[in-house]
């Protein structure tokens, strides 16, 4: 993992008392009274990582203990000249009235001779960040023992100057989904070298659209109820790529097109924070304003208007922020000086399609929006929460002082604690997401065991498709556990089995380079050529469909609305009357039933692949059963009703948008029925299906039935049936049944011709 972390939703807030005691004070006058001196410490982790920290001269003229900021480990894959920054810190600076506080945070880059170069900035009383002060000893050795603390020398925190510098890669942490971002049925990570890693629900799709990335400090996925996730990744330089579908404008390119292969968001080139919603995208500006784009129907975007938009807009009105987090139909965002705006559904009431401050909750450092709660933690330590009603009454949680940051499900909460632990609670445990060993309510919150020390959590919410909550942690040697619903394989720990405690992640492979895809069908093609691999053995005719299409298949996402279309053509080129599939366009990759749904098309409307007379007669039931149904142009009835059972048979969970589709068709179910299963498994194995048998007998019946649903490739299949047509003369491309020979009961031989 790149870093740790959970970098943007708070500042970790360490308030440390450097006052001399009074007795010390009256009698002598130390040199180190009134000193506010601090040094930055800085040792080498076994996974090439550099992890560092600040002291601070105490009153005993000692140094005091090691201050850890949340976000606080210098990167393997750093370019040179970079600076990164810590999250910032707190401390009681000399000369401040009161003993008030100071924000600092440390700042490091990577010399070109593989060294680390480490600084101080200062907080100003305007919010923004004052110039780097270099200690003289500010190199931390590209060679050093794992595990020694070396430290700078000493800095003064009075003696930073009041100037302020413009930083490349932006202000402040960064947001809620950094390292880790969990949603329905899906994981993915920021790895150490920058790259972005996927597991679950597509696992090999998202793992391979995210393949191209580099150089990510921040990943987030859309909450979306149904399997329309977007994903969005943050890059240092401040630009955001994001990736999936993109009906609502959610992906920032303009357009309502999905996009597969990561998209950079147009005029986005100063974030330093992105969160993701269901249908809505955020990212936080360098100057600390905030940019959201996609579907409003909730005031998500926070302009007051409802219209959608393709590209990032302004939120008016929101300056000063240092952190954002988006919900499923809401937005919030944290300032710098500890307040909390939100604006759209579950977040606000009354007029909630404009910012509005949220009142009651002290300083916040983290926000999450769940389903139903949302929650913060404060700088007290202390995590309130509140459920939409007529007026938001934030009610303080307890058994909890020391949270740093919160992730929220659907009534299910966990919090990331300052000594690496995770505590859960809520009245929804259904799928074991609050990570206690059991499925029960937790009405107070409960440590996990085995988690000491993680840097960030995310939690996810259920789906209306059957994808449980689960949620996953990065503990500090980059490793992930994960824990809930595991499905879709989300935990991935190589199984499908729900876990009730955190479960250590196997951490995908790397896709090598040439593997990589460079367009949208290199990535369609990459992942059939994966998934037809893996399920074969079962479905012989996945690999039959692939073969045969897979140079003439392509990804248009322009094909008219439609998920895709096959395009078929029967005819005598071959010698007999036979059909042939000529090109596959597939125009979503939401899932892969699309893809098996296209393949069955590939499959049914060639010829050369099927045993003819089983496949025809699969043809003729479908035909015959759902004669007015999705009638194909030039084809016939049966088609995509057929197509849709055969991706139910691979696919059982997916999505079925015929059978869907059933008030548009009398008589169709809602899913294949058992008999129509059994007919699709027989044609399969190269059985005539009982159907087939038991109701045609002779060529009268076989015309019969065909000229009630006139299905080409059924006729081509079954054209040698009952001693073969007495001719073909009638058979024309397009197909119309009307010039069959007329008044002929019977257009086969065992009819006398």
């Amino acid at each position: 993992m790149r870093g740790f972390g959970r970098a943007v939703v708070a500042a970790l807030i360490i308030v440390v008392a450097t006052a001399v005691p009074p007795e010390a004070a009256s009698s002598q006058e130390d040199e180190s009274e009134g000193r506010t001196e601090v040094r930055i410490v800085a040792q080498r982790r076994a996974d090439g990582r550099t992890e560092f920290g600040l002291q601070q001269f105490g009153p005993d003229g000692e140094w005091g203990e090691r201050l850890l900021p949340l976000r606080r480990f210098f990167p393997v894959w750093a370019e040179v000249g970079s600076w990164l920054w810590s999250s910032p810190l707190s401390i009681t600076a000399a000369g401040n009235e009161g003993g008030s506080e100071a924000e600092v945070r440390i700042v490091a880059r990577r010399r070109a001779d593989g060294r680390i170069e480490f600084g101080l900035q200062q907080r100003g009383a305007g919010g923004e960040w004052g110039e780097r002060s270099l200690p003289t000893r500010r190199f931390f050795p590209a060679d050093v023992a794992v595990g020694r603390w070396l430290s700078s020398s000493p800095l003064r925190v009075t003696e930073l100057p009041a100037v302020y510098d413009e930083f490349t890669l932006g202000e402040g942490p960064r947001s809620g989904e950094t390292l880790v971002a969990v949603s329905h049925g899906r994981t993915c990570a920021v790895r150490r070298d920058g790259g972005v890693s996927c597991w679950g629900r597509n696992g090999t799709r998202e793992h391979l659209s995210a393949a191209g990335l580099d150089d990510v400090v921040a990943v987030t996925i859309g909450d979306a109820w149904r399997n329309e996730v977007h994903a969005c990744a943050l890059h240092a330089g401040g630009t955001v790529s994001c990736w999936g579908p993109g009906w609502s404008g959610q992906l920032g390119g303009g357009d309502l097109i999905h996009r597969w292969v990561p998209t950079p968001v147009l005029g986005l080139a100063d974030a330093v924070a992105v969160a993701a919603g269901t249908y809505h995208t955020c990212a936080l500006h360098s100057d600390g304003e905030v940019s959201c784009w996609g579907w409003n129907n909730s005031g998500q975007l926070g302009d007051g208007a409802a219209e959608r938009a393709t590209t990032p807009q302004r939120v008016p009105g929101v300056r000063d922020v240092e952190a954002i987090t988006a919900g499923a139909n809401a937005t919030c965002a944290i300032h710098r000086d500890g307040g909390l705006s939100c604006w759209g559904h579950g977040v606000a009431s009354g007029n909630y399609e404009t910012p509005r401050r949220i009142s009651g909750l002290g300083r916040v450092v983290s926000v999450g929006v769940g389903w139903r709660p949302t929650c913060v933690a404060r700088a007290d330590g202390r995590v309130s929460c509140w459920q939409l009603s007529d007026r938001i009454r934030p009610e303080t949680v307890g058994g909890i002082t020391n949270a740093v940051d919160v992730a929220v499900g659907d009534d299910s909460i966990c919090a990331l604690l300052a000594d690496g632990g995770v505590s859960c609670w809520g009245s929804n445990n259904r799928w074991g997401q609050l990570g206690d060993g059991s499925r029960r309510p937790r009405r107070e919150p409960v440590r996990l065991a085995g988690i000491t020390d993680a840097v960030a959590i995310s939690m996810s919410v259920s789906s209306r498709e059957g994808a449980g909550s689960h949620a996953c942690a990065i503990h500090g040697d980059g490793s992930v556990s994960c824990w809930g619903s595991n499905e879709k394989g989300q935990l991935g720990d190589g199984t499908r089995r729900a876990r009730l405690v955190p479960t250590a992640v196997e951490q995908p492979e790397t896709v090598r380079r040439d593997r990589i895809p460079a367009n949208p069908t290199d990535l369609m093609r990459a992942w059939l050529d994966e998934y037809v691999q893996e399920r074969e053995d079962e479905f012989p005719w996945l690999r039959l469909a692939w073969d045969y299409i897979r140079e003439r298949a392509w990804l248009t996402p322009t094909v008219a609305g439609r998920h895709g279309v096959v395009v078929a053509q029967c005819d005598f080129r071959d010698g007999p009357y036979a059909c042939r599939a000529l090109r596959m366009g597939v125009g979503s990759l939401e899932d892969v039933g699309i893809l098996v749904h296209e393949l069955a098309h590939v499959y049914d409307d060639t010829t050369s692949l099927t045993p003819r007379r089983a496949w025809g007669a699969v043809q003729l039931y479908f035909a015959v059963t759902y004669p007015d149904c999705f009638v194909s142009p030039g084809l016939g009835p049966g088609g995509e009703i057929l197509a849709d059972t055969m991706e139910h048979l691979v696919v059982p969970d997916a999505w079925l948008g015929y059978y869907a589709r059933r008030a548009e068709c009398p008589g169709l179910p809602a899913e294949p029925t058992r008999e129509a299963e059994a007919v699709v498994r027989a044609g399969l194995a190269g059985e005539v299906p009982a159907w087939y048998t038991d109701n045609i007998r002779s060529g009268e019946d076989l015309t019969a039935a065909w000229r009630a649903a006139p299905s080409r490739p059924a006729l081509a299949n079954l054209a040698g049936e009952f001693g073969g047509l007495c001719t073909t003369e009638w058979l024309m491309d397009p197909l119309d049944p009307s010039p069959s020979p007329p008044d002929v009961a019977n257009l086969f031989r065992d009819g006398g011709c």
